[in-house]
């Protein structure tokens, strides 16, 4: 299976190879197909977003080329040379964000969640706005699956989980109402919670006053 890890260290994971995002027109055309996965994307699109300089002929060619190069990696591309689209099915290929649903709650506490941190896609403008509204919808998905952990945590009582991730989703999104209230409702209850071991040395002193 193909994967792309759009958090942290942008890069996408092949059977046969990693593609970094300076692989030039390679890196953009496979997280494009990634992402549109389980949709057939028409090759004219795909050369607007790509090629959009080249003469028709020249913007087909390096596209068969590029789908060819992807083929060889373990993409599992479906539609020859004729084909007027390209698909790429679902269930070939998946997101890292993916795998957010059913990590553990203390696992959320050290990772990055920013999408695409740093990566700045170069060429036609049509595929900057496309990168732009990808990397915007894929952070409402991270921000979602952060907010459904806090729910878990919160009954859970494991506040200090509850605190670093709420934090987190803050930095992302500034003005998350549920993240601000839960934060807000977790430092409360932290504030009520007897120290790891205060208990414990607060029962040993009556037990030796008893003696």
């Amino acid at each position: 299976m193909v994967k792309l890890f759009v958090l942290g260290k942008c890069r996408i994971q092949t059977p046969y190879a990693t593609i970094l995002p300076r692989a030039g027109k390679l890196f953009p055309l496979a997280m494009y197909l990634v992402v549109e996965r389980g949709r057939p994307v028409s090759r004219r699109r795909l050369t607007t977003l790509f090629w959009p300089d080249r003469s028709e002929r020249a913007a087909n060619h390096s596209l068969r080329e590029a789908l060819s190069r992807l083929r060889r990696k373990g993409f599992q591309l479906q539609g020859d040379d004729e084909a007027l689209q390209v698909l790429l099915p679902r269930t070939a290929a998946c997101i890292d964000i993916d795998q957010l649903a059913g990590m553990d709650l203390h696992d959320f506490a050290a990772r990055e969640y920013r999408v695409l941190p740093g990566y700045e896609p170069a060429g036609a403008a049509l595929h900057q706005d496309w990168v732009d509204d990808t990397r915007e919808r894929l952070q409402g998905t991270v921000v979602s699956y952060l907010l459904e952990s806090v729910k878990h945590a919160q009954m859970a009582a494991q506040w200090d989980v509850v605190c670093h991730v709420t934090e987190q989703i803050l930095e992302l999104d500034p003005e998350n109402r549920a993240a601000e209230m839960a934060l807000a409702h977790a430092r409360k209850a932290m504030r009520g919670r007897p120290l790891p071991g205060v208990a414990h040395r607060g029962m040993a002193r009556e037990a030796s006053q008893d003696d």
